[in-house]
């Protein structure tokens, strides 16, 4: 799995206090049309943080199923890209402060013509709170919305720097550039 590193302290990730690990979607259908999720207004791809003991791909399969309602298995996902974002004064959940923190992602291709099923879906409180809605949508269209964004949210900078490499990754990966 390739790795792209994204490292603003330059002192390496042991040096970032606060490690975060997430596993990511890529559910592509027939048509090279992806999920992208909008949560407080920022766009992602479908996927969230490991809770304890989880490994990737298991965080990734709950992950889908809770946000998507869709049920997978360790053969469905691909390994594709690690993005790793070391970041100086990240600003804190709370909004009271910062932090520094080293952000892990793995991305999975999945290949998948399913739909939303809203019947199965399992939001969390926070995602509730911050509407997330996830539709499908082409990979370039999906890099339009990263330059048409303007948001509030002071770590959109982030999650869009880390979204537009992923799918241009994906579309050299697809040959499409």
């Amino acid at each position: 799995m390739k790795t792209i590193t994204f490292d603003e302290i330059e002192l390496g990730g042991s040096s970032a206090p606060k490690q975060i690990n997430k596993a990511r979607a890529i559910i592509l259908n027939d048509e090279q049309e992806l999920f992208i999720s909008n949560y407080a207004g920022c766009y992602l791809l479908p996927g969230g943080k490991l809770d304890s003991f989880e490994s990737f791909e298991d965080a990734l399969i709950r992950e889908i199923n809770e946000e998507l309602g869709i049920a997978l298995n360790h053969a469905d996902l691909t390994p594709f890209l690690c993005v790793e974002q070391i970041i100086k004064n990240y600003l804190k959940n709370d909004d009271f402060g910062t932090n520094h923190r080293h952000t892990i992602t793995k991305y999975y291709i999945i290949r998948s013509n399913s739909c939303l099923n809203s019947t199965n879906i399992v939001m969390s409180e926070a995602e509730s709170k911050h509407q997330l809605k996830t539709f499908r949508i082409g990979i370039e269209g999906a890099l339009k919305l990263t330059k048409e964004n303007p948001t509030e949210n002071s770590r959109n900078a982030y999650y869009q720097r880390e979204l537009v490499v992923v799918l241009n990754e994906l579309k050299k990966h697809l040959g499409q550039t």
